[in-house]
């Protein structure tokens, strides 16, 4: 086939007019897109699934606390009671406290005292 023959069929085949139908096609299917990105927007910008992290979050660090809570209230009970030297720590303002923990340490024995429960020697 010759060129000038191709040139003049392609020139027949091709139409600048959409084929009938196709706009009014391509705007219904663009007004439902919108319509289901509308539904799906950010709430202020931010993105639906972060205020889900974030309130899963807020949940663990809640749950673990409450937990925590329990374990140490069993073990108090236990104790019968808080410790001497956890109640003796937790009153006062920074500084007592501080030296309350510094007088607890001073009645430890150093290290050199405590006993040697190994039966082999000292070397490595």
């Amino acid at each position: 086939m010759d060129d000038k023959r191709m040139e003049e069929s392609l020139r027949s085949a091709w139409s600048p007019q959409p084929p009938d139908g196709m706009r009014e096609r391509v705007l219904r299917r663009a007004h439902e897109q919108s319509a289901r990105s509308r539904s799906a927007r950010p709430i202020f910008g931010v993105a639906r699934w972060k205020f889900a992290f974030a309130g899963l979050g807020i949940a663990v660090v809640l749950l673990g606390n409450t937990a925590d809570y329990a374990r140490q209230s069993r073990m108090a009970q236990m104790m019968d009671g808080a410790s001497a030297a956890g109640a003796a720590i937790g009153t006062g303002t920074l500084l007592e406290q501080r030296r309350e923990i510094e007088r607890l340490l001073a009645q430890a024995p150093p290290d050199n005292r405590f006993e040697n429960g190994s039966k082999g020697g000292n070397s490595l």
